[in-house]
């Protein structure tokens, strides 16, 4: 449904991905691990168009993207929840939702359907987006995605720095999203929940994809990996 066909990407001058090719199908679960700085955030970014393709290309259902603006690429079907979640301080929980709502894709996902997903955020839908903990902001940011109707959804991080019965929570709720058919590629840093979410993995190092596989290859070769992913 989505890929990066041996693009090379970065920041100034600075070359951040080399040939890297990556993909999820529809209705996936695949994750990219790796060291920090290897990469794996700028590739959510190169997905997601934040990040132009310096060569290579990018594809959304066999369709050259490459060249789409960021809000063009969110209106194809594809959602993003970066690392820091972005959430608009000084407006409501709420009305940070309804801001996701504003690409009128249709689909399931509606203000009802966020709130019984995370009950939390319905309890502070009037809370402003300041006030929320790390991780209600972190509900909210999953959220707003969602309320785009996205067929793809890349979350970078979104465990991160959170309680574990917070990232229980989020794990159970990025389960029931992709058991419903929308695909997600996840960057994570908490090896447990990619573990028990997907079904194929890719590990990045120094910009490139250093391994590939999906669960049986990466339990067969997990000395390996976890080289690749060691401090």
């Amino acid at each position: 449904m989505l890929e990066l066909c041996a693009v090379d990407a970065g920041y100034g001058n600075a070359q951040a991905l080399h040939g890297v090719s990556f993909s999820v199908g529809a209705g996936e679960a695949v994750a990219l691990i790796g060291r920090n700085g290897a990469g794996k955030s700028t590739t959510l970014k190169a997905l997601m168009g934040i990040l132009p393709c310096r060569a290579g290309d990018r594809r959304f259902e066999g369709r050259s993207i490459a060249g789409l603006p960021v809000h063009r690429t969110s209106r194809l079907g594809i959602g993003y929840v970066p690392e820091d979640r972005q959430v608009f301080g000084p407006l409501t929980a709420e009305e940070n939702l309804t801001v996701g709502a504003r690409s009128h894709r249709p689909g399931p996902w509606t203000l009802r359907r966020v709130y019984d997903l995370f009950p939390r955020l319905a309890e502070r839908r009037h809370a402003r987006g300041q006030s929320l903990s790390g991780g209600e902001q972190q509900m909210l940011a999953i959220g707003r995605a969602l309320m785009a109707n996205p067929r793809v959804l890349l979350l970078d991080e979104p465990t991160e720095g959170l309680a574990p019965i917070i990232v229980d929570t989020l794990a159970d709720a990025i389960a029931i999203i992709n058991g419903e058919g929308m695909a997600v590629v996840i960057v994570e840093q908490n090896f447990a929940v990619p573990q028990r979410l997907c079904r194929r993995f890719a590990v990045m190092e120094n910009g490139a994809v250093a391994w590939a596989g999906d669960t049986a290859a990466f339990a067969a070769d997990r000395d390996r990996i976890d080289r690749l992913i060691g401090v």
